[in-house]
C-alpha cells in the first residue's frame, strides 16, 4: 500500500493506491495522530487505486474513522469499488462509513459537519 495526501483545510484527503492488506500502515497512522494534533480532524479516503483489501486493510480504514471520531471529527470514503461496496455491505460497515462517488461531494459533507 502507498498513501499520498493533500490538504484541503479543513479537509485531509488520503489517496490510496495498490493493496490495502499491510504496509506502511504504522506511518499512515502516525501521519493521521500528526495531523490531528495540529488540529485537522475530517479525512477523506480516496479508495479509487486500490486493487484489494482484507481484514488488515479495514482495520486500517475503522482506525482513522475512530482518530477523526474522537476528537470531534468525521472520516468519509470516495471512489470505492464495486467489491469493496459488497464488503462494507455484509460487514455492515456500510453503517458506519459514508460513501460517495467523488472528491466534490466526500468534502461537502465534511464541510457540513464542522
Amino acid at each position: 500500500m502507498k498513501f499520498t495526501y493533500k490538504d484541503k483545510w479543513p479537509v485531509h484527503i488520503i489517496y490510496f493506491s495498490g493493496d490495502l492488506t499491510s504496509g506502511d500502515n504504522d506511518k499512515l497512522i502516525e501521519h493521521v495522530n500528526n495531523k490531528i494534533e495540529n488540529g485537522c480532524f475530517h479525512y477523506v479516503l480516496d479508495l479509487s487505486d486500490i486493487k484489494h483489501i482484507n481484514s488488515i486493510g479495514i482495520g486500517l480504514l475503522i482506525r482513522i474513522l475512530t482518530k477523526s471520531r474522537i476528537v470531534g471529527g468525521e472520516t468519509v470514503l470516495i471512489n470505492i469499488s464495486k467489491e469493496l461496496s459488497k464488503l462494507l455491505l455484509i460487514t455492515k460497515l456500510d453503517t458506519v462509513f459514508k460513501t460517495f462517488d467523488n472528491l466534490d461531494d466526500g468534502v461537502n459533507e465534511l464541510n457540513k459537519s464542522k
